[in-house]
């Protein structure tokens, strides 16, 4: 048995289909073959992203697969994968928004970010003050609310979210580099 941490909110990496409620997504895939050619069955645990790296340290599971992006912190704790997806950041505004045209904008204006993200800090070292909330789908809600300025998050993600939203967001394409995701195991670093 491979056990795995994951949101399941993250589409397009890891979500429920639609359609049947079952566990899928680009992230689900890869672990789920890999889980095959190590002849085990994988089990999907899923939870909160900031509740994630908690489990695999106390070792609720043994490995995480929900767009990890590579970080210091991250190759000081814990065995990183090779990077298999590069993405870019982005920020995503209310259709309306005319202030926040790039990510220098957010300077002074408040985004919603999940607390221990990488986008969280991110938008801190852009400038912006951070609301902490629970996912994606809680973030790009204050946006579309009004209780927040912006939402900073990975482009495909967005994208993806995007094809059912369009008329309420903008989204905003940055010049940053690209941040690599990695699935993560448990092999702190000694």
């Amino acid at each position: 048995m491979l056990k795995i941490g994951t949101e399941g909110t993250y589409s397009p990496f890891t979500f429920h289909d639609p359609a049947t409620n079952q566990l899928t997504g680009y992230d689900i895939e890869v672990i789920t073959a890999v889980a095959g050619k190590l002849g085990v069955k994988p089990e999907f645990s899923e939870t909160k992203w900031d509740s994630i790296f908690a489990g695999l340290t106390s070792k609720r599971y043994d490995l995480v697969g929900n767009e990890v992006a590579i970080n210091t912190e991250r190759q000081t704790k814990y065995d990183l994968s090779d990077p298999y997806s590069a993405s870019y950041p982005v920020v995503i505004v209310k259709a309306d928004n005319t202030d926040i045209t790039s990510i220098a904008a957010v300077k002074g204006k408040t985004t919603a970010q999940t607390a221990t993200s990488n986008w969280a800090d991110f938008a801190r070292q852009a400038g912006a003050t951070v609301e902490p909330v629970d996912g994606f789908t809680e973030a790009v809600a204050a946006v579309k609310d009004g209780r927040v300025n912006a939402t900073f998050n990975d482009n495909l993600a967005a994208l993806e979210y995007f094809e059912d939203f369009m008329d309420q967001l903008v989204l905003q394409l940055s010049p940053a580099s690209p941040t690599t995701a990695s699935p993560t195991t448990d092999g702190a670093a000694e």
